[in-house]
């Protein structure tokens, strides 16, 4: 009976991982088409420990939009600070009008 237990322990393990990586595709398309369909948006803000969406910071940067990303070890740190540091950074984007780039 031991083997049935690993089997679904890893079937399951399968389909999480598959549903993960579909969760992160959406986020990208998403992010991507609102970059490309509403020029509004200049700062788009990244919240995770995920190394996997440097591309698409990247490619939102090359669409000429203001990446804020946070995450590794002290994002929750960073997460308390977001309120306020947003709100200041839409402030001086708005009246700056800066060049596109990634803040960390």
């Amino acid at each position: 009976m031991g083997a049935p237990t690993q089997e679904i322990s890893f079937e399951r393990r399968l389909l999480l991982r598959i549903h993960s990586n579909m969760a992160d595709m959406a986020i990208t398309a998403e992010a991507v088409e609102l970059a490309l369909i509403v020029p509004e948006i200049d700062v788009l803000v990244i919240a995770t420990q995920d190394g996997g969406f440097c591309p698409l910071m990247h490619k939102l940067v090359d669409l000429g939009k203001t990446v804020y990303w946070l995450g590794g070890e002290q994002m929750s740190e960073k997460v308390k600070r977001l309120s306020s540091a947003v709100e200041q950074g839409l402030k001086q984007h708005a009246r700056s009008k800066k060049k596109a780039s990634i803040k960390y």
